[in-house]
Parts: structure tokens; C-alpha cells; sequence
């Protein structure tokens, strides 16, 4: 018995409809390619004029810049006490897998109350001014009146009151010679 050789389906004739409407979805797409490279085109423009506008800016405004930093961003002191929170605040960020820039409430909260553990006398107000600070560096924003910031911030003072009264509780003293209340 012998096959029959199989031939391809004759492919079907493709109409002058068909082909209008081809070419008409060939125009179309290359009108949305034109159209995002014009607009890629024009936002790489913007870009470049902004980088040149600043770095002049920048070179014709230096001393006033520094002194508006300087008047913004507080004292040397002050920059440096920034410096050595926002050091630790990294730290934990690298060991505990979280990103430091840009500052995510929820991280800052938790490191909130990390370091309020490791140090019972922190200033919370100093932390949270030194992450916005690096973050306004970085050109992102730290919402610190985020409810999970204050919550940690309550939580650290409701700790920090209650060790006070527990503590002053100790060394109540009855006619001062000491004895316990």
C-alpha cells in the first residue's frame, strides 16, 4: 500500500482588504513607536537641561547654597549627632535584611523600639529628625507623622514612664531614713 505524498494546505489568498488592514495596523504601529520615542526623546531633554540648570546653578550659587544647607541642616554638631544615628540606623538595616533609603515607616518604627531597648534613655525625637534628614538627602520622603512612628514613639515613652515611677518607687523614703513605703 502506498501513501499519498501529503501537500501543505494551500495558504489562503490573502485579499486587497486584508492587506489594507495589514498595512493599516503597520502604520498604526509605527506611529505608538514614534510617538515613545518622541516622548523618550523629550524626557531625556528635560533631564539633560535639568542636570545643566543645576550644575550651573550649583557653580554660580555655591556660597549661597553651602549657607542655605548649613541654616537648613543645623550645625556641625548637630550633623554630626545625624551622622551617628543615622551610622547605627544602616547598621541595623544591614543586619536584619531591610533597605535603608528610602526610609520605610515600619522600619523605622521597629528601629525605634530596637534602640530604645539597647539604650533606655534614648532621644526618639533626634532618631527620627536624623532619618529625615538623610532621607531629604536622598530626595525621598519619610512621613514621620506616620501612625506607626508615633505608636513607637508612644510605646517608648509609656516604657521609659513607667521604669521612672518604678524606680522612683525604690527609693521612696519614709521621714528620710530610708525605709521602704
Amino acid at each position: 500500500m502506498m501513501l499519498k505524498e501529503q501537500r501543505p494546505a494551500p495558504k489562503p489568498k490573502r485579499t486587497r482588504l486584508d492587506l489594507e488592514r495589514e498595512e493599516l495596523e503597520l502604520q498604526e504601529y509605527n506611529r505608538e513607536v514614534d510617538k515613545a520615542l518622541k516622548e523618550r526623546s523629550k524626557r531625556h531633554r528635560t533631564d539633560a537641561i535639568q542636570t545643566e540648570l543645576r550644575d550651573w546653578l550649583n557653580t554660580f550659587l555655591y556660597d549661597d547654597i553651602v549657607a542655605e544647607a548649613q541654616r537648613a541642616y543645623g550645625t556641625e554638631h548637630t550633623r554630626n549627632a545625624y551622622k551617628t544615628c543615622w551610622n547605627k540606623y544602616e547598621a541595623f538595616c544591614a543586619e536584619n535584611g531591610f533597605p535603608a533609603l528610602p526610609t520605610l515607616p515600619e522600619v523605622a518604627a521597629t528601629y525605634l523600639i530596637y534602640a530604645a531597648r539597647e539604650n533606655p534613655k534614648l532621644n526618639t525625637q533626634r532618631i527620627i529628625s536624623s532619618l529625615a534628614f538623610y532621607n531629604a538627602w536622598a530626595n525621598s520622603h519619610l512621613d514621620t507623622s506616620d501612625h506607626q512612628i508615633r505608636g513607637a514613639v508612644r510605646w517608648i515613652n509609656r516604657q521609659q514612664s513607667v521604669k521612672e515611677s518604678d524606680e522612683a518607687e525604690e527609693t521612696r523614703t519614709i521621714n528620710g531614713q530610708g525605709r521602704p513605703n
